[in-house]
């Protein structure tokens, strides 16, 4: 289904008469957490499959409107109002595996059903209930046979078809997307030939009414942000490897290492907190991965939780990687062949002092003067407050390594003032 700015779902369970989006998910063992992020047993964090589910049904929705209007502008009929004709998709996720356990808020487990006769063991309702649900009492909301004719032929116009693979130059798109915003989306995908590599592709989308003018900037501004970003080699750097052009948009394809998981979703994998030794691996290494751009003129213009990644290691040590540098600005020193303008803008939001200090002391070392640092809600590692001395003997570390502290001060201080290493 391609919704009217360009994006693309998949149909995963679509009841009429209940006007429910269904997303299936065969879970099996306990499941814990929030209306955010779910955790399961042997499994690491993920987001709520009813944030996703959510969107699903919007798009839906908002994808039979935009039909109904066509056809009322084709064919001159009238539609007083729109709600008479298309419904109000809700959304639902169907946990059908027999030996599922869910834990959740009550609060959490609105529109989460299970398998029907297994309540006891799910504790959650059975989806007999969703679906056999009685129509409204009013008239103008219930769905009757017209209603319904009109929604089948709403739904084969806007191109609900079954799920297929797609390629894109050398790499061929499967699956679902893997995350999404405003104007692009992110799709799996792996290498046609030797079907080993895979890759998150990042898809510029266009929507319906954009005009030539606009597809060309944006076009120009991937192919910009792939020149800027793609020569950056660093290790806690994520970078673009290719850029393809489809009928999907112009994408731009990135490693993809399951291995890694965001940092949101890893601090939920951890809710007793981590260790100071790791919080302080984690500053560095952003700190560092910001350097190093800093020093190529590039500066991350919104760096957040979701935009780090994070591997832990075999010994107990941590990998760190920054990703997401859309549309990642250059200083006006550097040089550009787009002709698209790359001013430079902010540092994005780098939460705690160390990560903002040491990235400043970059910047202005490189010539990029961040406007602003601003810091996310709950901050980069939520929920983790390293000690003050930690931070100063961190950053000076990082900042003078060879430093060795003197035995005196190499100025006196005002008469009558012992110095610090003087004896008396």
């Amino acid at each position: 289904m391609v919704r009217a700015n360009g994006t693309k779902s998949t149909l995963s369970s679509w009841a009429v008469d209940g006007c429910t989006w269904f997303e299936l998910k065969y879970y099996y063992g306990t499941l814990r957490g929030d209306d955010h992020v779910w955790l399961r047993d042997g499994r690491p964090a993920e987001d709520s499959p009813l944030k996703l589910a959510r969107r699903k049904a919007q798009r839906l929705a908002s994808k039979l409107k935009d039909e109904l209007r066509r056809l009322s502008q084709e064919t001159g009929a009238k539609v007083p109002d729109e709600r008479t004709v298309t419904p109000y998709v809700q959304e639902a996720v169907f946990l059908h595996h027999p030996k599922m356990k869910c834990l959740l808020p009550m609060a959490s487990r609105q529109d989460l059903f299970g398998t029907d006769g297994l309540s006891d063991q799910t504790l959650l309702p059975g989806i007999g209930g969703r679906l056999l649900e009685p129509a409204d009492a009013d008239p103008r909301w219930s769905i009757g046979t017209n209603r319904s004719q009109i929604i089948a032929k709403l739904m084969a116009g806007i191109g609900a078809v079954q799920r297929r693979q797609r390629e894109a130059g050398s790499w061929v798109i499967d699956e679902e997307p893997l995350d999404e915003g405003e104007g692009w989306q992110d799709w799996p995908a792996f290498q046609r030939v030797t079907q080993d590599r895979k890759a998150r592709i990042r898809f510029f989308v266009n929507s319906s009414g954009t005009s030539d003018n606009e597809r060309a900037l944006r076009r120009q501004l991937a192919e910009h942000e792939y020149r800027v970003v793609s020569d950056l080699t660093h290790d806690g750097v994520i970078s673009p490897k290719d850029i393809v052009d489809t009928d999907m948009g112009i994408g731009l394809v990135y490693p993809r290492d399951e291995s890694f998981q965001r940092l949101d979703l890893w601090l939920a994998d951890h809710p007793d907190g981590i260790p100071l030794l790791t919080q302080l691996s984690i500053l560095r290494q952003i700190a560092e991965a910001l350097s190093y751009a800093h020093r190529h003129r590039v500066v991350h213009r919104g760096l957040y939780p979701s935009a780090v990644s994070v591997k832990e290691r075999t010994d107990g040590t941590v990998q760190v990687k920054v990703g997401n540098w859309q549309t990642a600005g250059a200083t006006a020193r550097a040089s550009s062949t787009s002709g698209v303008a790359s001013p430079v803008t902010m540092l994005g939001a780098a939460s705690l002092t160390a990560v903002q200090n040491l990235a400043a002391a970059s910047a202005s070392d490189n010539g990029v003067v961040p406007s602003a640092f601003q810091a996310p809600e709950g901050g980069v590692v939520q929920g983790c407050r390293p000690h003050p001395a930690g931070r100063v003997l961190a950053r000076r570390d990082r900042l003078l390594p060879d430093r060795t502290p003197p035995t005196r001060r190499e100025h006196p201080g005002p008469a009558g003032t012992a110095c610090p290493g003087r004896r008396s």
